[in-house]
């Protein structure tokens, strides 16, 4: 019986962490979905698609060096996620527009400490 119920809890806390837990990729997409939608003529009528995210431990992109960077220098091990993918917005005359974009959310000692619109094309 106490087996049961110290497995019962087990899932029950494995269950609540997956279901209520922020993972670093969800808040870096959150973080750079975000920013993105920020710099849209509309924000409000930002709608993403095809958004993926891996974890990098390069810094080096093609346009800059992350590490080079000195609001990132306080920080002992950093780290940064990429994420990628198409917005649609409306631009100045109302029309819906796509865009793909790249954006680098900067982790440093394991907290996500930056982020970094690449591009929005």
């Amino acid at each position: 019986m106490w087996i049961a119920a110290g497995a019962l809890v087990i899932v029950a806390v494995i269950v609540g962490f997956t279901v209520f837990g922020d993972s670093t990729e969800d808040e870096a997409v959150d973080r750079c979905t975000s920013a993105v939608a920020d710099r849209m003529k509309s924000p409000s009528t930002a709608e993403f698609s095809d958004v993926s995210a891996f974890e990098t431990d390069s810094l080096k992109t093609i346009d800059e060096d992350y590490a080079q960077l000195d609001r990132y220098s306080n920080y002992g091990k950093l780290s940064r996620w990429v994420v990628t993918g198409d917005v649609d917005a409306s631009n100045s005359f109302g029309a819906t527009v796509r865009s793909e974009f790249n954006c680098s959310a900067i982790v440093g000692d394991g907290t996500i400490v930056g982020v970094e619109v690449g591009y929005i094309e």
